[in-house]
């Protein structure tokens, strides 16, 4: 990942004003060369509306620039290999409302050899870290538990499609409608659930 050219000033206008916890950086995309903007919006000031952005995908590209106090009480749990950072963004999404600076001051890139896309690494992970982040949490957002594990199997689902494992696939779209029933409400996942069950009853 790269910075752009005045990066660090323009960051540093922004905390020097308004002295945040947690400054979010709109960010370039770039993948096959080719670089997309990507512009966030400002969070909710409702905790609860601003993780359940967060757990969404909404924010998940960004880069973020936490004050050092919040790292006094965190440590990391040394089972994540993968999603690590997540649990610590989900947090301080949640007790903190970012900063969003709307220009793009950073180089989001891929590399093919990170462990995100180990798959074994991803599967052990991606459950494990919303039960992380929900254990850190006050229980006032335990309400949104199920909508994590909910969006938790459908990524599982997507990367067992991605793998061509179209019954492991339709496995886990299932229990992510078994945790988030409302998942049927939203046409994009009921077309990945009905793609999987035909892509798993044609292969058999």
């Amino acid at each position: 990942d790269l910075l752009v050219e005045s990066a660090l000033e323009k960051a540093y206008e922004v905390i020097s004003q308004v002295n945040p916890r947690v400054v979010l950086l709109s960010v370039y995309r770039e993948r096959r060369a080719k670089r997309k903007a990507k512009i966030f919006p400002y969070p909710a000031d409702n905790p609860l509306k601003r993780l359940k952005a967060f757990i969404n995908g909404l924010y998940s590209e960004g880069l973020y620039l936490f004050h050092h106090s919040l790292f006094e009480n965190f440590r990391f749990n040394s089972k994540l290999k993968v999603r690590e950072d997540w649990v610590l963004k989900g947090l301080i999404f949640a007790l903190y409302k970012p900063v969003v600076i709307k220009e793009p001051l950073a180089i989001i890139r891929d590399h093919p050899q990170r462990l995100r896309k180990n798959t074994q690494y991803y599967l052990e992970a991606t459950l494990l870290s919303v039960e992380e982040l929900f254990s850190r949490l006050p229980k006032e957002f335990e309400v949104l538990k199920r909508f994590a594990l909910g969006r938790a199997y459908m990524e599982l689902g997507i990367k067992a499609s991605h793998g061509r494992n179209y019954e492991e696939a339709f496995v886990y779209y299932s229990k992510a409608i078994k945790s988030d029933p409302k998942l049927l409400c939203d046409l994009r996942f009921v077309k990945k659930l009905v793609k999987s069950y035909l892509l798993k009853y044609f292969a058999s």
